[in-house]
């Protein structure tokens, strides 16, 4: 008996597929937001657009960077008393005065850094100070930290943006604010020298409140689902 032999095509193998993922990776626009998004299809979705800080070397954040003024001084603490020094800006410069910076509506001082150490030479009860930057424009009270009596304070590389704006230069010629130092009770008094270093920040308004994008330019054209931000 004849068996009749029918010898079947090649059929390749095909290559082994995941699912699709249907999650895509969406990166905001400054970064900050990591929420998950659930979006309806043909809907428009609107972007908040934020402002904007540069600094005096027209950079965005370059504040960070800059030292662009400074001021210094000396106090002399009173027992368990709070003293103030005020702090004057050593340098009168243009740069305060915002016609010379495009599209600048404010600017804001940012304290950059921090000294103080003491001239006294000696001190017969160790304790402690409690120091503070008094802004004298809006009103704002920012701790510098505590100090030994009898030690000194380096503050290097911070940026602490006081938030009341600069309205109007001409009163940077005057005290800014006021260095405040409290010492503990019981800790020897002494004269102190102190310094501290500013940069400018300047203002950016967006231009418009909202970017509006169409679901599809942000999902490829596919339906609406949710999307998640690692």
């Amino acid at each position: 008996m004849n068996r009749r032999h029918t010898e079947l095509p090649f059929v390749p193998k095909p290559e082994h597929k995941d699912y699709p993922n249907v999650e895509h990776l969406v990166t905001p626009p400054h970064g900050h937001d990591a929420r998950p998004e659930v979006i309806k299809p043909f809907d428009n979705v609107p972007r908040p657009q934020l402002n904007r800080l540069y600094g005096s070397l027209r950079t965005e954040e370059g504040w960070k960077d800059v030292v662009d003024n400074f001021a210094k001084g000396t106090l002399t603490t009173i027992a368990a008393t709070l003293v103030q020094a005020p702090v004057t800006l050593g340098l009168t410069a243009s740069e305060t005065r915002l016609l010379r910076w495009p599209g600048a509506v404010q600017l804001y001082l940012v304290i950059r850094s921090f000294g103080m150490a003491p001239t006294t030479a000696t001190f017969t009860t160790a304790g402690s100070i409690d120091l503070y930057y008094q802004d004298l424009i809006g009103g704002q009270t920012i701790p510098l930290g505590c100090l030994p009596n009898n030690d000194e304070i380096n503050l290097p590389n911070i940026n602490l943006l006081i938030p009341t704006p600069i309205t109007d230069a001409g009163a940077l010629a005057n005290p800014i604010a006021n260095i405040q130092a409290t010492p503990t009770s019981g800790a020897t008094v002494g004269t102190y020298i102190w310094q501290i270093a500013f940069s400018y920040a300047y203002l950016l308004p967006t231009t418009k409140p909202y970017e509006v994008q169409h679901v599809e330019d942000l999902l490829d054209a596919h339906p609406g689902y949710a999307r998640s931000t690692h």
